[in-house]
């Protein structure tokens, strides 16, 4: 198994180890919240009417609350951005409620130089995106088909794509980033445009290849210590006892130094195969930390009610005044209280209470109530304790500080053994952990990335025994390739393959 698994998967495991070295450093390219919120303006409600957002919030079935309803700007105009529950995105008109019908090219040249805030950078329209390109092929992304792709002149090569349908930006990457996934993420995610299209296909191919990596490298192991530990108690129990022992019974250069290397960095290469096979959750064995719709009905006090919302949105960002622009607002409710979250920007948030005549704006909602609203998430089962914490846990973390603290921990004696991580500042469930997901924290999370508590965020030392451990593994990789290269020649031509 080690043998024939090896020739076919050598050249793979090479790939993936200098690959994994430039992930650890730029990404696949993708346009994130933090970039997406720097670059959208200031909120300016004076045409959003109560009827309006009357319509935007009655929007939904009832008991059917989209993934995401939100207030933002788009050409100089508050517009609703409604998500449904399959991902795809439609936009409303703020001041009427009328649906915005798919903008022309002339519309999304617009919102791209609102994105890049810039009117006079030259760009260049290269089509209409009706399937992915290797640049648009998260699901996110994809649902918000077709796309309008620009090319802006500004000497990063920045690509846009805009949606028509959704009026906004939802990619952004540059030449830099674009090239460096071609090094990094699109070789080791095995992420060619014609395998990813077909997600399902895609999916359970890197799960078996990954598996048959995993046996491979167990029967490497296993080779290795045996052949080891069998030279060394022959040796001492023979004539040539205190002697100098070798320690690998093989002469050839390729053979001696692929068992070295094994003995050293085999363990590492099996760990990081088998989380990367983890990674793609196979069978759906490990939940998603999100909350469920239904802990989310729990928690806000069952759908939306539009007639709650007493503050519109107009007065909700005039209450928030100019220190605290909001640059998009999303109705939340909190047991049936309803709020107007608005995000100032990546890091700030605040929440505005719309229940009353007059609005009032909070940093955060006091721990107190929340506390006492906890028990709702998990009915039926024994809240075991709540902890405020200050500081990062094993499960809610962050290696770069910019998951908000404090937050607050409700964990249940239930099967799952949950844990509910809920956020004063927006008032919302944070994370959910479970039996399943806690291991999945460890056996992908933890394994493939080196990410353990106090370890991970020990920069550089990560950075070098990260960087050293896929240098050993590309080593091992290369020799592996080698000798599989020379073993297949023999066995293709009838000549004796030597494995000394």
């Amino acid at each position: 198994m080690h043998l024939w698994l090896g020739v076919g998967l050598c050249a793979l495991f090479l790939v993936w180890f200098g690959s994994g070295i430039v992930m650890m450093y730029a990404g696949y390219p993708n346009l994130t919240a933090r970039e997406r919120l720097d670059t959208i303006p200031p909120l300016r409600c004076a045409a959003c009417t109560a009827a309006a957002t009357y319509a935007a919030l009655a929007r939904p079935a009832p008991g059917d609350a989209p993934s995401t309803l939100r207030l933002g700007m788009a050409r100089g105009e508050p517009v609703w951005r409604w998500t449904d529950a399959a991902g795809r995105q439609l936009a409303f008109r703020a001041d009427d409620g009328r649906p915005i019908a798919p903008l022309d090219t002339t519309g999304t040249a617009a919102l791209a130089r609102e994105f890049l805030r810039d009117s006079t950078v030259p760009m260049a329209f290269r089509g209409a995106l009706y399937d992915s390109d290797q640049w648009t092929l998260t699901r996110t992304v994809r649902n918000q088909m077709p796309l309008h792709r620009w090319d802006i002149a500004d000497g990063k090569g920045t690509r846009l794509y805009v949606s028509p349908r959704a009026v906004d930006v939802v990619h952004h990457s540059t030449r830099a980033e674009r090239l460096a996934a071609w090094f990094g993420a699109i070789p080791h995610w095995i992420y060619p445009t014609m395998l990813r299209r077909h997600a399902s296909v895609w999916a359970w191919l890197v799960i078996v290849v990954s598996a048959l990596g995993t046996v491979m490298c167990v029967a490497g192991l296993a080779i290795g210590v045996w052949q080891f530990r069998w030279r060394l108690i022959r040796r001492r129990s023979g004539s040539l006892a205190g002697t100098a022992l070798p320690r690998t019974p093989y002469r050839s250069f390729w053979m001696r130094w692929h068992h070295v290397l094994g003995l050293v960095f085999g363990a590492t290469a099996c760990t990081w195969v088998f989380s990367g096979m983890m990674s793609m959750n196979p069978l759906d064995w490990s939940p998603s930390t999100g909350p469920s719709r239904a802990d989310r009905l729990a928690w806000s006090g069952g759908a939306i009610d539009p007639a709650a919302f007493r503050v519109d949105a107009a007065a909700a960002v005039v209450a928030l005044g100019e220190t605290a622009a909001a640059r998009e607002l999303q109705p939340v409710a909190v047991d049936g209280i309803p709020y107007w979250l608005a995000y100032i920007d990546a890091d700030r948030t605040q929440l505005v209470r719309a229940d009353s005549a007059g609005p009032q704006v909070l940093a955060a909602l006091p721990l107190e109530g929340l506390v006492a609203h906890i028990a709702s998430l998990s009915p039926g089962t024994r809240l075991v304790a709540v902890d405020t914490l200050h500081r990062y846990d094993a499960y809610y973390y962050d290696t770069e500080g910019r998951l908000p603290l404090p937050v607050l921990r409700g964990r249940f004696d239930d099967a799952g053994s949950t844990a509910f991580y809920l956020d004063p500042r927006t008032g919302q469930v944070a994370r959910k952990m479970v039996t399943r997901s806690r291991w999945n924290r460890w056996l992908y999370v933890g394994l493939h990335d080196f990410d353990f508590p106090w370890f991970g965020s020990q920069r550089p030392l990560w950075d070098i025994v990260l960087i050293v451990l896929s240098l050993g593994g590309m080593a091992l990789s290369w020799t592996g390739l080698v000798i599989g290269y020379c073993w297949s020649v023999a066995v293709a031509t009838g000549a004796r393959a030597h494995r000394r």
